[in-house]
């Protein structure tokens, strides 16, 4: 494992700062630079590196490693040129366009005036069009003709100007980003840098329920890192919905795809139809099996509870208890992966609150083991649970587990978001600081700063162990599942 050749810690920073400052109506712009480390043979591949640095939309990095190919069937995607190593970035792109989530009901008002029909209310592809439209309006150049053409479907003759093709390749290809969307975080930091982009380079990816490439993004920059070694001439796949969703049934998965143009061949898929059809389940009663996500009015619960009354609810526990302890194999995995990480992190957050950190690493060590089973390899919440585990663990004075863990956090953050540990430092630095101050309720000062020092000190030192003249090796063969 290697530091990957973009300068993500940049990013993050340009992140960081944006959010600590007064933005009024500016939106988070970051750039695209290539990093002083990070080269070599395996990740920029024999093909040598294709890149067009900057703020610019559409700039992008790309490995020479991988290549755009026919796909049967699939129209093109991008097949592995090389051998390439488990950890690799093979691209970083900004969006052509995109909108932030917080921009949308200003487009959507935009839109009803345009087109008239008030009581409509667009869908996401449908706002992206309207953003691409008043853009092209603006321009006296063949921009959008040439760009349009490197989305899917290629190679067809189309009218660039037509407001229907130009919505139709939004709704093919977009693609959602989010800043450290597995953060406790996230709602009250980061949520605001959420939103929708085009990804022209990224368009190439063909989608799979097994995917071998994983993507995380910096504010508006998509970044695309292989979950697993690919051997030459394997084609490279992405997920285009939430990892949470991948363990779903056939029916759940099917129905993230409905925007798309196309129902998933895959070999999971197309196992899964095989073995319900021989059951005799339809999808519809595959899908009702399954709660996906947390009921709201259970949410909503939970968020204006007491941690004292979250760690005791009836609800969780018996949610909880039925995932995993369920003598019946029907009953057991009643909640889906993603309601089940909300629930054990709900739990996780609430001892953390009342300073039972043995319960805390109990729970985040739960919500590893659920990731582990039924997400990607190097999924980004891997990283979180190391983290918190590593903290939990060290406010307990359980000092050789947390050295241990966090020697296993480094080797996790360095699969899925490459060797930095400036990165490391900075897309936890916030998270530290609320898991500090959650133990130490209104006292504050010197004993938060304390706390603070002795997470970061332990992760360097588990850092500079790891990184010191030898190569870093995948987290997942050592670590004993609790």
């Amino acid at each position: 494992m290697s530091a990957f050749p973009v300068d993500i810690a940049e990013q993050m920073s340009q992140a960081l700062e944006f959010l600590q400052t007064d933005r009024d109506d500016e939106s988070l712009q970051v750039s695209l630079k290539l990093s002083s480390k990070g080269y070599s043979d395996s990740t920029i591949g024999k093909g040598g590196v294709r890149v067009s640095e900057g703020d610019q939309p559409g700039s992008y990095f790309l490995s020479g490693s991988i290549a755009l190919e026919n796909s049967d069937g699939e129209g093109f995607g991008w097949f592995a040129r090389d051998d390439i190593p488990e950890g690799t970035l093979l691209l970083s792109e900004l969006p052509l366009a995109h909108l932030y989530d917080e921009d949308m009901d200003a487009v959507r008002l935009m839109a009803q005036e345009e087109t008239g029909m008030i009581e409509t209310e667009a869908t996401e592809s449908e706002l992206l069009t309207q953003v691409i439209i008043a853009d092209a309006e603006s321009r006296n150049d063949d921009y959008w003709i040439s760009h349009l053409g490197e989305l899917h479907p290629r190679g067809e003759d189309y009218d660039a100007t037509d407001p229907e093709v130009i919505h139709q390749k939004c709704r093919l290809n977009i693609l959602g980003f989010e800043t450290c969307p597995e953060m406790t975080t996230y709602q009250q930091v980061f949520a605001d840098l959420s939103g929708i982009g085009l990804y022209a380079k990224a368009s190439g990816f063909n989608h799979s329920c097994s995917p071998n490439v994983n993507r995380f993004a910096i504010g508006t920059c998509q970044h695309f890192v292989t979950n697993r070694a690919i051997n030459r001439g394997e084609q490279l796949t992405i997920s285009y919905f939430e990892h949470e969703y991948l363990s779903s049934s056939l029916a759940v998965r099917r129905k993230q795809l409905e925007s798309r143009d196309f129902i998933c061949a895959c070999s999971r898929c197309v196992d899964d139809e095989k073995e319900s059809r021989e059951a005799g389940h339809t999808e519809e009663e595959e899908g009702e099996r399954e709660m996906t996500v947390l009921p709201e009015d259970l949410n909503d619960s939970l968020a204006v509870a007491t941690a004292s009354q979250r760690s005791r609810s009836e609800m969780c526990t018996e949610l909880l208890n039925r995932s995993f302890r369920s003598a019946d194999p029907q009953n057991r995995q009643v909640l889906g992966t993603k309601a089940l990480i909300e629930t054990l992190i709900w739990l996780a957050v609430s001892e953390l609150q009342l300073q039972n950190y043995d319960k805390t690493d109990e729970a985040w060590a739960a919500a590893y083991n659920v990731i582990t089973e039924n997400m990607p390899p190097n999924d980004e919440s891997l990283a979180l649970c190391l983290m918190h585990r590593t903290a939990a663990n060290l406010f307990e004075r359980n000092y050789t587990m947390a050295n241990r863990l966090a020697r296993l956090l480094v080797r996790q953050h360095s699969f899925t978001f490459g060797l930095s540990y400036k990165l490391m430092r900075q897309r936890y630095s916030l998270e530290v600081a609320y898991l500090a101050q959650s133990t130490l309720g209104t006292a504050g000062g010197q004993n938060l700063d304390k706390r603070m020092n002795l997470v970061w000190t332990t992760v360097k030192r588990a850092w500079l162990l790891e990184t010191r003249g030898k190569s870093v090796t995948t987290p997942a063969a050592e670590l004993v599942q609790d």
